[in-house]
């Protein structure tokens, strides 16, 4: 995934030199879980239920990554996988044991904008790789099911 936070504002800046004046911001770092979490984790991710609609909504944002016009080279079936991981994984931290569409676009601009290549007219027209995944995103009929795959 790409994820951007950005700099800090100026202020937020400067309190990050004053809190570590005299020491090493590494050094107060403490781990928030260790490696048998995150296989935990791992392992309650790929339980999240999704729907074969679902599954055919994410296929179709990434096909259309391959035939668009301002795209030279498209997302490829690893994009497709990680769209679907990704979205499994927004609705565990949501606390929901299925993944709706909401989940698929909100994972979709960082799990897929860093997984093309734009055309050089799309990048001349400071076209970028967010705003054609949204226009897909947008362009794509949102299935409608209920948890259980139920329309």
């Amino acid at each position: 995934m790409k994820v951007s936070i950005g700099y800090p504002e100026k202020f937020e800046e400067s309190e990050i030199l004053s809190r570590f004046h005299d020491e090493n911001p590494m050094e107060s770092l403490k781990p928030v879980a260790d490696s048998s979490d995150i296989l935990s984790i791992q392992n309650d991710v790929r339980k999240i239920y999704v729907d074969k609609s679902i599954n055919n909504y994410i296929v179709e944002i990434v096909s259309r990554t391959r035939s668009h016009s301002d795209i030279s080279l498209g997302s490829s079936p690893r994009g497709s996988l990680s769209l679907y991981r990704a979205s499994q994984a927004w609705a565990l931290y949501n606390e929901r044991d299925f993944v709706i569409p909401e989940d698929v676009k909100l994972m979709s601009i960082p799990v897929l904008s860093h997984r093309i290549i734009l055309k050089q007219e799309a990048r001349l027209k400071k076209i970028s790789s967010e705003e054609i995944i949204d226009t897909i995103i947008k362009s794509v009929s949102v299935p409608t099911v209920n948890k259980h795959g139920k329309k």
